[in-house]
């Protein structure tokens, strides 16, 4: 079933009292410094006249449309449902647009993965209204739930006119906020400088047991298989995982790292926390391995198809690619845009002119890899957890 991409979304919408949840009390703390974030500054090109004339008049349509929606709920876990993070948002989108709407995170929800899945088995049952009104998600389980039809199809360029072909997902499914790039995070005082591994085969060395720990999920093998292939990225994965190097599973504590529980942690997918928690004086580095990991995730914001607020939903990812949206995207998820942000535009800029390039995990990398993706990871996964 289709939607008409020429006019905001209707239907579907609840009472605010069906979708609200208790806000929680529990906040995380702002490690950004302000340098670091002056640094990463956004900067956004301005439209021809004519087509902000055209985005204005569509704008103030969603806008409409998304205030009488009253309020969004993002049920997800980390940074992405931070209630911190959704309260700024609130707030700025609240003085941008003129409206009064009521953003909830969720504290402690679901992982992305779980709530792929959660979504994906709600879209398969027919169930109304998604346990989320809006996703941010990586490519992986953004492509899986477009793929599954179970995001709306939208007509992003109506609103953001300067918007690029490769900021928009499949089909119109979702738009580009934030890139993270992979790297190995280690604890200077736990791992000494001249043991700091150059290639993904130094892991393997007796002089890194029980120092080394993952993801559950196989966070990074994946995309480092892309550029060393299957074969000896496996042989590595099995290797730690019996010689007693992989040591234990994090999904994205870098405090376990820090405090030196572990000393080395493969693979974080965001470089700048660990420079920020640098930065702060905090005992982390990171290394690509002496180039061998070269790819860095896509972070999509995407509307269910059973949202019970489209428009708000709609709305909040326009203003994600706003200077100001950025801005509040970046100090709290560590992530901005390579287009639309700064920090990471230079970042990729830097790695170009070494003659390393990185490597983007788009959607069309990933359906050209269907085994690596596929196959390969379950097995990882399994080497992962046993």
């Amino acid at each position: 079933m289709g939607y008409d991409t020429n006019r905001p979304c209707n239907g579907g919408a609840a009472s605010a009292g069906d979708a609200s949840v208790e806000r929680r009390g529990l906040r995380r703390g702002s490690f950004v410094v302000g340098a670091l974030l002056g640094a990463l500054a956004v900067l956004l090109a301005p439209a021809s006249p004519a087509l902000a004339q055209t985005a204005n008049a569509a704008l103030a349509e969603l806008i409409k449309a998304a205030e009488a929606e009253k309020e969004l709920t993002m049920l997800q876990g980390g940074r992405y449902g931070d209630t911190e993070f959704w309260d700024e948002v609130e707030a700025a989108m609240n003085a941008k647009y003129g409206i009064k709407v009521d953003l909830q995170g969720t504290a402690g929800g679901p992982n992305m993965s779980q709530v792929t899945s959660r979504l994906l088995q709600e879209h398969k049952q027919g169930r109304s209204p998604a346990s989320t009104d809006i996703m941010i998600a990586s490519g992986r389980n953004q492509l899986k739930l477009a793929s599954a039809g179970a995001l709306m199809e939208l007509d992003w360029r109506k609103y953001v006119p300067d918007i690029r072909d490769d900021e928009i997902a499949t089909n119109g499914t979702g738009v580009l906020v934030g890139i993270g790039v992979i790297v190995a995070a280690y604890n200077p005082n736990v791992i000494k400088p001249e043991d700091v591994p150059q290639s993904l085969e130094d892991v393997t060395d007796p002089k890194f047991k029980g120092l080394i720990a993952a993801t559950t999920y196989g966070s990074g093998w994946p995309q480092i298989t892309l550029n060393l292939g299957a074969e000896k990225v496996e042989k590595v994965l099995s290797t730690i995982a019996a010689n007693g190097n992989l040591a234990g599973n994090i999904n994205g504590d870098l405090q376990r790292i820090i405090s030196g529980e572990f000393g080395l942690y493969l693979f974080q997918g965001n470089l700048v926390e660990v420079e920020i928690y640098k930065a702060k004086g905090a005992p982390i580095d990171w290394t690509d391995l002496g180039g061998e990991i070269n790819a860095a995730f896509l972070a999509y914001a995407s509307v269910p198809k059973a949202s019970r607020s489209p428009n708000l939903a709609m709305l909040a990812s326009v203003f994600f690619m706003t200077p100001e949206g950025q801005a509040i995207f970046f100090k709290h998820t560590e992530r901005d845009s390579h287009y639309r942000g700064k920090g990471m535009k230079e970042y990729l800029a830097k790695r170009k002119a070494t003659g390393k390039p990185l490597m983007l995990e788009t959607a069309d990398i990933i359906k050209g890899n269907p085994e690596v993706y596929g196959k390969q990871n379950r097995k990882y996964r399994k080497l992962l957890n046993r």
